[in-house]
């Protein structure tokens, strides 16, 4: 799940770190032709031989879910004594959570993931294999701390990101050596989305001169920005090759009015990549918006049906590096989740900034995690997706954990 944001402008900030955009129309969009620049290798490489396998990317979620129970690290609160995370599992019929395993004092943790039949966290310097069966874990020591944000079937990978150069660091780490691999990102990467698929998309900035320093070059920055270009491309972590998909002007296609039109990539879903859409004036001020795709190629682009007119982004939900639901909604008007494999948008009145009965992640066996409101906090409470696509509240509550 991606975050839930508390205003609209937060949105708009953050999409702005993905990717822009700029069609005339949503069925028919304007890219721009592949140029090569100081900072872009040819939009299409064949890449090394494969330095490992890849299997399903998909992004670390919130938790590790199995057909009956759902894994969290969780530092529960004890007044006078040092936090310690632990690894919680919540029986997904009951709503019973209890303690599997108590790491201590721990810096640095990932949300756990599931590979096989078992449920990985990377705390620190070790990396752990809890067995669903129950167990002790099996411990890998790692050379140093891993941050992991995507994984498949063989390793986790890494993507730190860091302002002075306008660029990642990306890692990989095996999963059954521990062995950490250096990877080759084009320069100025600014996203990366899993698919799914053995490939990540990748969006970079291609500009005419490296981008300066942000901070130390402000003035520089903004100039060499100015004309930049956006590029969606899929890249072969193994290799380190790319296929281009598409490119779009960083600021979005200049309309004849002089407002500009700007797309930003969320994801993929059923073959299809997911586009939210914005058109805005000169002061950035919204027009309208809404959400559409095109395939795998940057081509047969179309809007999404049944959405309320002007739709705006505010968080979604994957399951197996797949768009699930958009959780979205007019710019005046309730919010709702749209369901991208039936195309159809269900409004939930309940939903608003405060970020209650908002669903939080897909659960095995068809459930869902939300959000709740309890006697002195925001909780968790499970219930059927099909029924809270229906509007209902009769969910079961997740209860605290016992040792």
């Amino acid at each position: 799940m991606k975050h839930p944001l508390p205003a609209l402008l937060a949105l708009a900030l953050v999409l702005t770190a993905c990717a822009p955009a700029a069609p005339q129309s949503a069925a028919t969009p304007e890219t721009a032709p592949a140029a090569e620049t100081a900072e872009t290798a040819p939009a299409e490489t064949a890449g090394e031989q494969a330095a490992f396998p890849v299997g399903h990317l998909q992004e670390i979620d919130l938790g590790a879910a199995t057909d009956t129970a759902f894994y969290q690290l969780d530092t529960p609160w004890v007044e006078g004594e040092p936090a310690q995370t632990v690894l919680t599992r919540t029986d997904t019929a009951t709503g019973a959570a209890e303690v599997v395993y108590t790491f201590g004092e721990v810096q640095q943790g990932n949300a756990p993931f599931l590979v096989g039949d078992d449920v990985i966290v990377i705390c620190d310097e070790t990396l752990y294999k809890f067995p669903q069966a129950g167990g002790a874990p099996q411990t890998l020591p790692l050379e140093q701390p891993f941050s992991a944000w995507f994984y498949d079937e063989y390793g986790v990978y890494e993507f730190m990101y860091g302002q002075g150069k306008s660029n990642y660091t990306a890692r990989r780490l095996d999963l059954e050596t521990g062995q950490i691999t250096e990877l080759n990102l084009p320069p100025q990467t600014w996203q990366l989305c899993a698919t799914g698929s053995d490939r990540l998309i990748l969006c970079r900035l291609l500009t005419d001169t490296p981008l300066p320093d942000i901070i130390t070059q402000s003035e520089f920055y903004a100039v060499v920005i100015q004309n930049a270009t956006y590029e969606y491309d899929w890249y072969d972590p193994a290799t380190g090759a790319l296929e281009a998909i598409l490119q779009e002007p960083y600021y979005g296609v200049e309309q004849g009015d002089g407002t500009r039109r700007q797309r930003r990539l969320l994801g993929a879903a059923d073959g299809t990549l997911v586009f939210f859409w914005n058109h805005i004036d000169a002061a950035y001020t919204t027009l309208e918006s809404g959400f559409e795709r095109c395939d795998a190629g940057g081509e047969g682009w179309e809007p999404l049906p049944n959405l309320p007119e002007n739709a705006l982004a505010w968080t979604q939900l994957e399951q197996d590096g797949q768009l699930r639901w958009l959780i979205c909604g007019p710019r005046e008007g309730e919010l709702g989740v749209y369901d991208l494999a039936n195309a159809a948008f269900y409004p939930r009145p309940d939903l608003n900034g405060n970020l209650v009965n908002w669903p939080y992640t897909f659960l095995g066996g068809g459930k869902l995690l939300v959000t709740v409101s309890t006697e002195n906090s925001t909780g968790y409470a499970l219930i059927d997706q099909a029924d809270y696509l229906a509007g209902s509240t009769a969910w079961t509550p997740v209860q605290p954990c016992t040792g």
